[in-house]
């Protein structure tokens, strides 16, 4: 998964950072930086995407 498509999917929500990160349980800070392409996606937070997908 890349940092574009963890934007898409927020998105397609209709959420903010704010409400991606307090779902996946993650800092808003730290959604920021992975749509930017500054930090990489654990393993752990990719989980956690797979399961808000569907």
């Amino acid at each position: 998964m890349s940092s574009n498509q963890l934007k898409q999917i927020r998105k397609d929500k209709g959420w903010s950072q704010e409400r991606l990160a307090f779902e996946l349980g993650i800092t808003t800070s730290l959604v920021q930086k992975i749509e930017q392409g500054k930090r990489p996606i654990t393993e752990q937070t990719r989980q956690r995407i797979k399961k808000i997908e569907n």
